[in-house]
């Protein structure tokens, strides 16, 4: 087997069909399985898998374990050589899999660590694809002297970037393609490459694949009033604090940041979204 293609998915069915229909009609001359992991849906995905794909491999999970975790759970299962991890509300609009696997075997030599691509919104149009790492003390000194954010300019891959977005991560399958458990949701892609960076392997960016990630735009800020989107927000707040800890950032500056957060989580407005939390934001 060249590469398992692993997919967890969580209620989102609707785009996981379209997702899993544009792999089987794009993916060809390479060997390849599908393995989605689910973290016990209620939208019927798992029955919908079994019927229309009976060649992709199920994992039931009897709750739901996060990001890193089911991603870890598929692992387990792969057979091929490669994993690449796909979010489950991509499109695949080339021959991926089988781009990302020639480049490797190609470029074998160096010291890779992890593939990526441009990936594209649903108009097709570059979303975010890559990243640089962020610290505590860098994100405090934003808070304190605001700047204008300053547009990188767009270079041509392939190109070497420090993280690559985790909705389309083309990997070994070794012991670098294990997530920490720890992280429930988001920061766990950042996390796994800070890894492959500390041991000198490179993330990079290359041209050809062409994947839609549907979601690309959606990490905006919630809206206190409403407290839109309050799951997925309390967790990226919890899991960036983890991160700059895990990454040894300057303790004072994590120590501030937690503490912005749990004042801004005690706003009247959306102190009853958050209160279950705070064990979790505290202990982090």
């Amino acid at each position: 087997m060249q590469v398992s293609i692993i997919i967890v998915n969580y209620n989102t069915g609707k785009v996981l069909e379209k997702c899993l229909e544009s792999i089987y009609l794009q993916t060809n001359d390479v060997d390849f399985e599908v393995i989605v992991c689910d973290n016990a849906s209620g939208d019927g995905s798992v029955a919908m898998i079994k019927s229309r794909f009976p060649g992709v491999t199920v994992i039931e999970n009897e709750k739901n374990l996060g990001f890193g975790a089911a991603n870890n759970r598929g692992r387990a299962k792969a057979a091929g050589e490669f994993v690449f991890f796909l979010n489950s509300d991509t499109v695949v609009l080339n021959n991926a899999a089988k781009i990302f696997h020639d480049y490797w075997k190609q470029h074998g030599e160096s010291p890779l660590g992890a593939l990526g691509c441009i990936l594209l919104d649903r108009n097709e149009q570059p979303t975010h694809s890559y990243g640089r790492f962020s610290s505590a003390e860098n994100e405090l000194k934003e808070k304190i002297f605001p700047r204008k954010k300053k547009m990188e300019r767009p270079c041509a891959p392939p190109m070497e970037v420090e993280y690559i977005t985790g909705a389309a991560l083309f990997m070994k399958n070794d012991q670098y393609a294990q997530f920490d458990e720890r992280f429930f949701l988001y920061f766990d892609d950042s996390d796994l490459q800070l890894g492959l960076e500390r041991a000198g392997k490179k993330r990079i960016i290359i041209p050809g694949p062409r994947v839609i990630h549907l979601e690309g735009g959606s990490n905006s800020a919630y809206n206190e009033k409403t407290f839109q989107g309050s799951f997925s927000r309390i967790q990226f707040a919890i899991s960036k604090i983890k991160y700059y800890k895990k990454r040894k950032d300057n303790p004072i500056a994590v120590f501030i940041l937690k503490m912005l957060t749990v004042i801004k989580w005690l706003n009247p407005r959306i102190i009853r979204g958050t209160f279950k939390y705070f064990p979790e934001l505290l202990r982090a």
